[in-house]
C-alpha cells in the first residue's frame, strides 16, 4: 500500500476524491436507469422512422456507460478499502481505532470517506469542529509515524 500513497494525508485525500467520484457515477447511473422507464405517451400517428426502433437505446447507453466506468469504480472502491483498512483494520478490530482510539478513526471516516464538512464531522462525532480537526491531525500523524501496515493492525507507538 505504501507505494500508492505518499502519506496519510495523500491516502485520505485520495479516498475523499474516490468517494466523490463514486457518488457522481452512481448518481449518473441512477439517472440513466430512471430515464429508461420514462416514456412519453403519444397519440398522434408517427410518420417516418425512429432511430431507436426497438426502444432499447436508453438501456444500451446505460450498459455502455456501466462498462466504461467499471475500471474507475473498481479503482475507487480499492482506495476506499485501503482507507477503511487503515482506519479499522482488515477485520474491523484494528487500525487507527485500535491504535489510538475509535474517535480518531471516526473523524477521518466522516471527513474523508463520507465527505462531510468539518462542522458535520464534529457533529456526528460529538465533538467541536476544532476538536475534530485536532483529532484528524493526530490520526494522520499516527498513521505517518506508524506506517500504513502497522497502522492497519493498530500498533501502539
Amino acid at each position: 500500500m505504501r507505494e500508492r500513497y505518499q502519506s496519510a494525508t495523500d491516502l485520505m485525500e485520495s479516498a475523499r476524491d474516490a468517494a466523490k467520484e463514486l457518488e457522481r457515477i452512481n448518481l449518473q447511473l441512477a439517472s440513466m436507469d430512471s430515464a429508461r422507464d420514462v416514456k412519453a405517451q403519444g397519440y398522434s400517428v408517427v410518420q417516418g422512422h425512429s432511430k431507436d426502433v426497438n426502444g432499447m437505446g436508453a438501456t444500451e447507453r446505460l450498459i455502455d456507460y456501466e462498462e466504461r466506468v467499471k475500471p474507475r469504480l473498481r479503482a475507487d472502491e480499492a482506495i476506499l478499502e485501503d482507507a477503511m483498512n487503515v482506519l479499522y483494520g482488515t477485520d474491523g478490530r484494528g487500525g487507527v481505532s485500535k491504535g489510538i482510539g475509535s474517535c480518531y478513526a471516526d473523524v477521518l471516516m466522516h471527513r474523508y470517506l463520507l465527505m462531510r464538512t468539518w462542522d458535520d464531522t464534529g457533529w456526528y462525532c460529538r465533538v467541536s469542529k476544532a476538536t475534530a480537526k485536532r483529532y484528524a491531525e493526530v490520526a494522520l500523524d499516527y498513521i505517518d509515524a506508524a506506517g500504513f501496515e502497522a497502522a492497519m493492525i493498530g500498533k501502539e507507538l
